[in-house]
């Protein structure tokens, strides 16, 4: 019987590169990348929700409002038809983009209330920094 240290030359001298080859999308399944890939533009080119909730405005908060009309439900693709006034809010849902209107988003399990209007459970909420190229209406 080697030792480990012997078994790991062995295979360190035998090991070589299998080298790089170009092959269509189609034929790439169980293959390695070469290099990274990067994008050239963000995709999507907004920000979108990463979660169910509800996008408003942080100067509510600030303001202490925590009771909100909620005044649309935006879904992933479409855009809203209302502009945002302070005490609204949106339902939007995973993937829709963020109006420039709101900035910041509170999940769905911190929020209670109907269709129509929302109460904000107690918290520390804080702006979204990440919304900076929000779709305009």
């Amino acid at each position: 019987m080697i030792s480990f240290k012997e078994a790991q030359e062995i295979i360190i001298g035998l090991a070589a590169p299998f080298g790089t080859e170009t092959v269509s999308l189609e034929k790439a399944l169980g293959r390695v990348l070469a290099e990274p890939v990067t994008a050239d533009r963000d995709y999507p080119p907004f920000n979108r929700a990463s979660m169910d909730g509800y996008a408003m405005k942080y100067t509510d908060i600030e303001k202490g409002i925590f009771e909100l009309e909620m005044i649309e439900t935006i879904f992933a693709g479409q855009l809203p038809q209302t502009a945002l006034k302070s005490g609204q809010c949106y339902k939007i849902m995973t993937g829709a983009a963020v109006p420039v209107s709101a900035d910041m988003i509170i999940q769905r399990e911190n929020i209670t209330g109907n269709d129509n209007h929302i109460t904000i459970r107690p918290g520390k909420y804080k702006p979204s920094s990440r919304f900076q190229n929000r779709v305009k209406m």
